[in-house]
């Protein structure tokens, strides 16, 4: 399935002069056409199953806390990591399963507010610590109010700090 994700990819780096570095390819306004965070973009490939493309980061610490979100049914399913090249650029993400993003739909703010503080508390619960859930972070799965941003969780800072920055990809 990693060749949807490369076929949405290459023809973008098609039109595109060579950038020096990572972050001058991650500005590309056009790897920008696709929802996005912070820390990566959401690339829908047409199926149950889209791909976060990471940007700056090694994805193991939010694929690992969505994971565990996901057993005790708070995010949705993900799937492998991957990683592949394309034209000489190395890009690393990682499945998760679609869902609907709250802020893309009618919704009540009260109510979703209540939801909102109800998925932190059972986050919490689940041994995570969420601090950046909102509108855009959170969506709807099955009826289900659930996590689809895992890259402001700071429950164990030592793990954080071995894992989260860009030196540790290991390509």
């Amino acid at each position: 399935m990693i060749d949807l994700v490369i076929k949405k990819i290459a023809p973008i780096l098609d039109n595109c002069s060579v950038y020096r570095n990572w972050d001058e390819l991650l500005e590309i306004r056009e790897l920008l056409q696709f929802p996005h965070g912070v820390c990566c973009s959401f690339i829908d490939v047409g199926s149950d199953m889209g791909f976060k493309l990471f940007r700056h980061k090694n994805p193991q610490f939010e694929h690992e806390k969505q994971t565990i979100a996901y057993g005790a049914g708070l995010a949705p399913k993900p799937g492998p990591i991957e990683v592949f090249n394309i034209k000489g650029y190395w890009f690393v993400g990682f499945w998760t399963e679609i869902v609907e993003i709250a802020e893309d739909i009618d919704y009540d703010e009260d109510i979703l507010e209540c939801e909102i503080d109800e998925l932190r508390d059972k986050l919490y619960d689940a041994g995570l610590n969420p601090e950046d859930l909102h509108p855009g972070n959170v969506g709807y799965l099955d009826g289900d109010l659930v996590c689809i941003d895992f890259s402001h969780f700071d429950d164990d800072e030592e793990w954080h700090e071995r894992h989260y920055h860009a030196d540790n990809i290991a390509f």
